[in-house]
């Protein structure tokens, strides 16, 4: 479990990395593109599966150690937030970015990444019957923040000007992405609650 939590996170790191690094291209009979376009894209992509195998890991690690069914799929199910947990670091990430990393070019794959990020969170229907009614209110909150969040990332502010790619993206929309920041922080706080109530649920056993 900890080795699968390790390489999602190191490719996670990979593609923020990949945003606001250096922008040398490539051409592998692909068409044209970025280095941060693809290593972007993979990470999103190892993350994705590194949270569902962490998930599927804990539930066959509870089930083994005789805490049941109910305790597994409560276990499992408090991954389901990773990506939620990831929006705040993608947008601290292009915050602390140099000046001239902080680009439209650099915002467009953010907001892209955030986009694919923060779709509303869904629980297996095996593990609904057992999901607390406290988690079950925690998840309606998080779902609707997460629409909210993907709402401020459709903002007409954030979508790139034409042939302004690599032009550095103005003191004012810092301002507004700061307080995105802040609104993902909250976000943060309601995906980890969520876990903590389920962490509590299973350790009562079946």
């Amino acid at each position: 479990m900890i080795s699968a939590t390790v390489a999602g996170f190191v490719a996670g790191g990979a593609s923020v990395w990949a945003l606001f690094g250096a922008d040398w291209s490539y051409s592998l009979n692909l068409g044209t593109g970025s280095r941060a376009d693809w290593v972007a894209a993979f990470g999103t992509w190892v993350i994705g599966v590194a949270a569902t195998a962490v998930a599927t890991i804990t539930f066959f690690y509870t089930r083994k150690h005789g805490l049941g069914t109910r305790a597994a799929l409560l276990s499992s199910t408090r991954f389901l937030t990773a990506d939620a947990l990831w929006l705040e670091v993608e947008v601290k990430s292009f915050l602390d970015a140099p000046k001239e990393q902080q680009t439209w070019r650099h915002l467009r794959r953010m907001v892209d990444e955030c986009q694919v990020r923060s779709e509303t969170v869904k629980i297996d229907s095996s593990a609904l019957p057992h999901i607390p009614h406290e988690a079950s209110r925690k998840l309606v909150s998080i779902n609707n923040r997460l629409r909210g969040f993907r709402s401020l990332m459709a903002s007409d502010s954030l979508k790139m000007p034409p042939g302004k790619e690599g032009e550095f993206v103005g003191d004012q929309l810092l301002d507004q992405l700061k307080e995105v920041h802040k609104f993902s922080q909250e976000l943060d706080e309601h995906c980890n609650d969520f876990s903590r109530i389920l962490i509590r649920a299973a350790k009562k056993g079946p």
